[in-house]
Parts: C-alpha cells; sequence; structure tokens
C-alpha cells in the first residue's frame, strides 16, 4: 500500500468539503460500516454512517465533476494512468458513543473481481 499524503491543493479540498456539506448533497444513512452481521476483528467498531454515490458505473451526481479533479493529482503522483473508475462513494463516520480512542472502522472492499482495488481518501476534521 502507498500513502500519498497531502497532494491536493487546499483550494480543492476546500470546495469539495463545501460540496459535501451544501444542504442539496443527497446522504444516505446506513446502520453500518462495514456490514450487518460481519465479524469484526480487535479493535474495529460499528457504527453508523452516511453514504454518498458520486459515480456509479456510468452515472454521476452532480458533484461528480468536482470529485474527479483529485484523479489528476493521483494520476501524477502515482505517474500511472486511470483508465476505469466503476464507483466513487463518499462515507462520512459520525461520532458516536461507541468511538473511544484507540478504536477504528473496519477496512472494507467492494470484491467484484479477484484482486479488488479500492483507494481511500481521508480528511480529519
Amino acid at each position: 500500500m502507498q500513502i500519498l499524503d497531502n497532494i491536493f491543493p487546499t483550494r480543492l479540498v476546500d470546495e469539495i468539503e463545501k460540496g459535501m456539506l451544501h444542504e442539496d448533497t443527497p446522504w444516505l444513512y446506513s446502520d453500518y460500516t462495514y456490514g450487518n452481521g460481519k465479524q469484526l476483528r480487535k479493535g474495529e467498531v460499528e457504527e453508523p454512517q452516511l453514504v454518498h454515490t458520486a459515480f456509479y458505473e456510468g452515472d454521476g451526481t452532480y458533484l461528480w465533476p468536482l470529485l474527479n479533479v483529485p484523479l489528476y493529482f493521483i494520476e501524477k503522483e502515482l505517474s500511472r494512468k486511470i483508465i476505469s473508475i466503476q464507483r466513487c462513494k463518499v462515507n462520512t463516520l459520525m461520532y458516536t458513543p461507541l468511538y473511544k480512542d484507540g478504536l477504528n472502522h473496519p477496512v472494507h472492499r467492494k470484491k467484484r473481481n479477484k484482486k479488488p482495488l479500492a483507494s481511500k481518501i481521508y480528511k480529519s476534521s
């Protein structure tokens, strides 16, 4: 795994945050982060989250043109061309009474093929 830290311009990050927090941005509530009834590992905690699917198999929301911009910086940093995007899903985790220092939400991937690829961009506030 390669970590790309702080590769996006501050102005871009601010625009994405503004778009994601806009009152017209649709968010769906999910009771869990990993999967209902899935086995958690030590240190993991299952909590509710809000989900916005910005792009799914050719269809995008009004935020997709903005969320597509970071791909340029990722390609530049990795010296690789991204040839296909199937999905862009944004999750926002909520602070709940279950959260304590040292605990984290489970990492999960969609396993459609044998070698699933996933990237995660985190913004802490």
